[in-house]
């Protein structure tokens, strides 16, 4: 179901409105200021989320609220989000939660507006990996994770946090350029298969792939999220990262 009007666009980028508000009160005088801002911020996505609830239509079938624009036309890349039963619970709880965040760490007023802003940024990375159906939309939204927070783990962790956030961000791009990879693989299948370029899960849940290629396949994935989640026995990142990150962070 095709929506008329951008509800999921506009609860995965509104923590950007509040990078935006949060970006006027960088002065050090300023923490409190920032730290409103960006809490008011997370409640209007909060509440935004509780839009997105009250339009899903509970008891029908397929994707919803399904917002779909040309990218990069050449490779069949979409700008293509949507949501399902699974996606939507988890996304009223990423936005609910952010608030909580946000005041848990109200006592933080070391460079508040950058401590805020990582931790908005993040909160947009996360809603996207919900609702993109694209794969390198996902992908964009997946590694965007990264970057808010290797620096909250780094600027405001304990004595060795930036060699935590180094370890943290090695593994994890590590993880990341195994997925793409086999991201891209797939995509190539689906070309020599279809004969036209596609990037869309939906598109991709007709192929027919030999059994060995998605055991190769599945594995560069599974490895991405077993990093990053992460899984035994690729959690050494991890240690580290709980003893040196900032509460708020881990």
């Amino acid at each position: 179901m095709t929506s008329t009007f951008p509800l999921l666009s506009l609860l995965v980028f509104s923590p950007l409105f509040g990078v935006l508000l949060v970006l006027t009160f960088r002065d050090a005088h300023q923490g409190r200021a920032a730290q409103w801002g960006a809490v008011t911020s997370s409640l209007v996505t909060a509440i935004l989320s509780l839009f997105v609830w009250a339009a899903f239509q509970e008891g029908t079938a397929g994707l919803q609220l399904v917002e779909r624009f040309t990218w990069i036309g050449s490779f069949g890349i979409d700008y293509f989000l949507g949501l399902d039963g699974l996606n939507l619970f988890f996304l009223v709880a990423t936005a609910w939660l952010q608030p909580l965040i946000l005041l848990a760490s109200w006592n933080m007023q070391e460079r508040a507006w950058q401590f805020n802003l990582h931790l908005l940024l993040l909160q947009c990375g996360v809603l996207g990996c919900f609702v993109a159906l694209d794969v390198i939309l996902f992908y964009v939204f997946f590694e965007l994770m990264l970057i808010p927070l290797y620096f909250l783990i780094g600027g405001w962790g304990h004595a060795q946090s930036l060699v935590a956030a180094n370890r943290f961000f090695i593994y994890t791009v590590l993880g990341s350029l195994l997925m793409l990879v086999s991201l891209i693989y797939t995509a190539v299948l689906f070309y020599q298969s279809a004969g036209y370029w596609s990037f869309q899960i939906t598109d991709w849940y007709q192929l027919e792939i030999p059994v060995a290629t998605q055991a190769w396949l599945f594995l560069g994935m599974f490895l991405a999220f077993a990093i990053k989640i992460p899984l035994f026995p690729f959690h050494g990142w991890l240690p580290s990262f709980h003893e040196q990150a900032p509460t708020i962070g881990s």
